[in-house]
């Protein structure tokens, strides 16, 4: 089953295939990109510089099985659901790490619609 969120409407067949292809090979498959900018944590009244090479921007579509994905959903709520991923691996699920795609944009400000109308023409 693929989750995806409808903020993210550059989207392409290949794309889609290739997670179902990695799913079906490690059991999920959510996609991620690399960080390129400095990553700060905020530490009381000082930051933190973070070692971005061990983070990742998680996108959508993300697959999983269905029966762990409504499994997981069984849990309470957390703050630190942020995506069908975080709910699977707080309910002790492994979640595999797939190539994002740069151009699969999430659109959250104004400027991203005029983004996302470039790269749907492509």
């Amino acid at each position: 089953m693929a989750v995806h969120d409808a903020a993210r409407p550059v989207i392409d067949k290949q794309f889609i295939a290739d997670l179902f292809s990695d799913a079906a090979r490690f059991g999920s498959a959510i996609p991620g990109l690399e960080l390129t900018d400095t990553v700060q944590m905020i530490d009381g009244d000082n930051t933190k510089q973070l070692d971005r090479t061990l983070l990742r921007a998680i996108q959508t579509p993300q697959v999983f099985r269905v029966s762990e994905l409504k499994h997981a959903y069984q849990q309470p709520f957390q703050p630190v659901f942020t995506d069908d991923a975080s709910v699977l691996q707080s309910a002790g699920y492994a979640v595999h790490l797939s190539n994002g795609k740069p151009g699969n944009i999430k659109i959250t400000q104004a400027h991203d619609i005029a983004l996302a109308e470039v790269l749907l023409r492509l």
